[in-house]
């Protein structure tokens, strides 16, 4: 078995580049790039646009002005080949047509339909096959995708937007705004990236937002997912209108199914039932509900209790904060995670600060969970 060299790694490291190109707008499926070298030179990259789309490998090849320039090529690519058909064909078919001699990959894929399948075929067929090259940073890259795969629970982000005094809100509950226009924007092209995005009954009622993506050149309209134990939010909401353009599903407890069943009847608001646990929905059976629909990437906007549910039961992967240099004050004034919380600092959840960056005025933080520790 070939071991990884450090020119093995300077390829994949292009590779990983291209894999990057369309972000998370692949899912369900994995981000992959790949490129195609010959005496030393890259003769084609390519990436998985999106689903239903090429893969790498494919896309990669087809930017060959010559089909037979890939024979005694190596291709470099961060996820192993599929070895089934979906929406497209097997690549490792693809690439024994194109008489490729070397594949380096840089991780397994864990789905069960590959699993070690594309590479065994390969080396089936005397295609020379490098794994594990870069291995954690192509994991790293798609850690949504085998978060999915592996524990049928999406990657989950919580956002919020805070004063300089970790206030989300005046003690009159008014909050817009609380950053300015360039956060604003921000926060619309992840909206772009995710998924789905998910919010409690009190922030449909309170702030009435609409969930979707509004970015000058266009974007991607998330699911909109609505908890709604008690069946409080009215119709007129927002976040209920236009579901040609933006569907929303609403979660209900499974007692007041059929009663939400009629009163969303005609209006294209999709219902489903979920467990209650202490009076609250189980959040994470709505979460498997959710990657079982092949939900990869989900965002959290609040309510306050809501994200402290998602903390307590160790569910999140990704805090982001936008931090506006305002001082609100009150001691009514709400903050962004409600609920007991600790009772020492010792107890405190200590998260690891990804990047800090600047939007206008504000400033944002994006912090990573460390799920050793949950609220209480």
């Amino acid at each position: 078995m070939s071991t990884p060299t450090q020119r093995d790694e300077r390829f994949m490291r292009e590779a990983l580049v291209e894999a990057e190109r369309p972000g998370w707008r692949t899912h369900p499926n994995p981000q992959v790039g790949a490129v195609l070298v010959k005496n030393d030179q890259v003769i084609a990259r390519g990436f998985h646009e999106a689903p239903g789309r090429a893969h790498a490998e494919v896309a990669a090849l087809r930017q060959l002005h010559n089909p037979r320039d890939a024979e005694g090529a190596e291709i470099f690519v961060t996820l192993e080949p599929c070895h089934h058909t979906g929406r497209t064909g097997p690549c490792t078919e693809v690439l024994l047509e194109s008489g490729v001699s070397r594949c380096i990959i840089g991780h397994v894929d864990p789905d069960p339909r590959v699993s070690g399948k594309g590479i065994a075929a390969l080396r089936e067929a005397g295609i020379e096959c490098v794994v594990g090259v870069l291995e954690a940073d192509s994991k790293r890259l798609n850690e949504a995708y085998l978060k999915r795969v592996l524990f049928s629970l999406p990657f989950v982000t919580v956002k919020v937007a805070v004063s300089l005094d970790g206030k989300i809100a005046t003690r009159a509950r008014h909050s817009r705004w609380i950053t300015g226009k360039e956060s604003r924007e921000e926060v619309h092209r992840m909206r772009d990236q995710h998924d789905a995005i998910l919010v409690g009954t009190k922030t449909l009622l309170d702030d009435n937002p609409e969930l979707t993506c509004r970015l000058p050149e266009g974007g991607r309209n998330p699911l909109r997912v609505v908890l709604d134990r008690k069946l409080r939010a009215p119709l007129s909401r927002k976040a209920f209108a236009e579901q040609d353009k933006a569907p929303t599903l609403v979660f209900t407890g499974r007692s007041s199914l059929q009663l939400a069943k009629g009163r969303f009847e005609g209006s294209g608001v999709e219902v489903l039932g979920a467990s209650e646990l202490g009076g609250v929905l189980d959040l994470e059976e709505i979460l498997h509900q959710l990657a079982a629909r092949g939900v990869t990437t989900l965002m959290c906007e609040g309510g306050s209790e809501l994200i402290a549910g998602l903390l307590g039961r160790g569910l999140v992967d990704r805090f982001v904060s936008f931090i506006a240099p305002k001082i609100i004050g009150g001691s009514d004034a709400p903050g962004p995670v409600s609920g007991l919380g600790f009772e020492t600092m010792a107890e405190a959840a200590q998260l690891d600060i990804e990047r800090v960056d600047r939007f206008g005025d504000d400033v944002r933080i994006v912090a990573r969970y460390r799920v050793d520790n949950t609220l209480r």
